[in-house]
């Protein structure tokens, strides 16, 4: 019997790869000058490409936005080309030009979206994605909105790997090698620690990147929970199909909904104004 199922996902993902990989490409390429134009534009279209991929897959209580991550400290990510973040959870920070801002305790994941990604391509995104979960690691007030299990605990983040920031790459091609790739993966930044590694790498061309756990199948999360590394595996695609495109999604998925989510804590994030106010007292 043809599994529907699986021919509708290869459908979604072989139009998604198309626009991702061709229409971006045909738009946006000079072919006389032999370079891109607009790369601005070009950038955002992929960008739009992958949200509406997650927004046809993830539950509708996540929201899928681009946008800056807030800190409870003050800190301010990089612009973020891709967060995910639970909509029940999350205030509606924004600019007159629409751009957003959330605080980090409901952000759920960040993503990062590349063309053809190289060394250096890599550590620029990776060191990115390193800092936004040593920022989550430094909320001082953490309230638990949402946790799996669903048991009564203390948020800790170096302890439990579901309490931290889901961090991915998605990119057109890897144009590094093997080893390149793996050494990038577990380089550390501004003293980032085996766990702050990325969750996920899917290059759309070459195959999706998971980690290996102790019985031999991919994961997710860079570390055991006892703190033991875990080797890199690349996971190739058949030519011309997307599996590693559907492992990815799987575990994306997987991820976002095992992830801890919290109440924003407000009074942090707004102390600097309450305090810029004078105090009356009324007889």
């Amino acid at each position: 019997m043809q599994n529907i199922i699986a021919t509708l996902l290869e459908a979604q993902l072989e139009s998604f790869s198309k626009e991702f990989l061709d229409t971006s490409r045909t738009v946006f390429y000079d072919d006389e000058k032999k370079r891109l134009i607009h790369s601005g534009e070009f950038g955002m279209l992929r960008e739009a490409c992958v949200r509406g991929l997650l927004k046809n897959f993830l539950p509708g209580i996540y929201g899928v936005a681009q946008g800056y991550v807030i800190g409870q400290c003050g800190e301010i990510s990089h612009q973020c080309d891709l967060i995910i973040y639970h909509k029940s959870f999350t205030p509606y920070f924004h600019t007159p030009e629409a751009q957003r801002f959330f605080p980090i305790e409901s952000v759920i994941a960040v993503g990062e979206i590349k063309s053809k990604a190289d060394g250096t391509v890599l550590d620029d995104a990776l060191e990115k994605l390193a800092r936004i979960k040593i920022m989550r690691e430094a909320i001082i007030d953490a309230a638990i909105a949402r946790c799996r299990p669903s048991i009564n605990r203390a948020y800790s983040p170096k302890d439990n790997l579901r309490d931290q920031v889901v961090t991915f790459v998605v990119c057109e091609e890897f144009t590094c090698s093997n080893d390149i790739l793996s050494e990038r993966i577990k380089k550390s930044w501004a003293g980032s620690l085996p766990r702050h590694r990325v969750n996920l790498i899917s290059a759309i061309r070459n195959g999706t990147c998971t980690y290996k756990d102790c019985n031999s199948r991919p994961w997710m999360y860079p570390v055991e929970p006892d703190g033991t590394e875990l080797p890199i595996r690349l996971n190739v695609p058949v030519p011309g199909k997307y599996g590693h495109i559907a492992l990815f999604l799987r575990y994306l998925i997987l991820l976002v909904e095992d992830s801890t989510v919290l109440y924003p804590e407000l009074t942090r994030h707004l102390n600097s104004l309450l305090v810029c106010q004078r105090i009356v007292d009324i007889p």
